[in-house]
């Protein structure tokens, strides 16, 4: 791994382990309205999300005109930005800083990633998560019991069980009408999107197949990417995630665990 990358891991681990400390002591609330009048910041209505830090004082802008879950997850991004502003006393930050100096764009894209998990964090902590996945495993239902037990939206739900999994995978939100809403590719490299906004086909097996509420299926599919390639067959685990959407994760089938062990094997 390239130093840079190192130390950039360094900061993400150090700073999300600041986050679960402090929101530990905040009993893990999850109202980003409460969460920053704690750390001094007044939320305010806008048409944009922003963390300000001016000689007036700290403030959270949150555009209130998107979905409850949306404006939820937005506001704990803010949050996010003022927690990583006095990291380790400010240390994180310019360390940050220091580390792109020379491309303050990355600096800002970094710090966006940063909060991001952090507010994932935030909304759905890591003792929830892993109730989650203890009754789920790290599938589709996992992520949808978060959706239940912390209101988070769909989209934040996959992420953070994907991501808390060690083990490439993919996952694909697919409308009822076939159109990929979202997906993310996870341990496989930049050079591997699956894409989104476009039309799966109809053969293909996520849209072919019946989903019933509550039930994971299982089959092997092409990973649909959105370049048209269909060559890589992977384990699917999917099921029907409300509102006519489908959730799928993609794996290795030798990466699927099981909940009960009595359920045979799938190699």
């Amino acid at each position: 791994m390239p130093a840079d990358d190192l130390r950039l891991n360094q900061i993400r681990d150090a700073f999300l382990r600041e986050v679960e400390r402090w929101h530990a002591s905040h009993e893990f609330i999850s109202d980003y309205v409460e969460l920053a009048a704690r750390i001094g910041a007044t939320v305010v209505p806008g048409r944009s999300n922003q963390a300000i830090t001016a000689r007036e004082g700290r403030f959270i802008v949150v555009d209130e005109r998107t979905a409850l879950n949306r404006s939820r997850s937005s506001g704990l991004h803010e949050v996010a930005h003022h927690l990583f502003e006095e990291a380790a006393e400010g240390e994180l930050r310019a360390q940050l800083r220091d580390l792109l100096y020379d491309a303050p764009g990355a600096a800002h894209q970094y710090e966006e990633e940063l909060c991001d998990a952090a507010a994932a964090l935030l909304l759905m902590p890591t003792h929830v998560l892993q109730q989650a996945v203890t009754a789920h495993t790290h599938s589709p239902l996992a992520a949808l019991f978060l959706v239940e037990h912390c209101g988070a939206s769909i989209q934040a739900a996959a992420r953070r069980v994907v991501w808390h999994h060690d083990v490439p995978s993919f996952f694909v939100l697919l409308k009822a009408d076939g159109t990929v809403v979202d997906s993310v590719s996870h341990g496989h490299g930049a050079a591997y999107p699956v894409g989104r906004h476009f039309m799966l086909e109809r053969e293909h097996p996520l849209r072919a197949a019946a989903f019933v509420s509550g039930k994971l299926e299982e089959f092997d599919a092409a990973v649909p990417f959105k370049g048209g390639s269909r060559r890589w067959i992977l384990r699917v685990r999917a099921c029907n995630a409300g509102n006519g959407r489908v959730l799928a994760f993609f794996n290795q089938a030798r990466h699927l665990t099981r909940v009960d062990p009595r359920q045979p094997s799938l190699f």
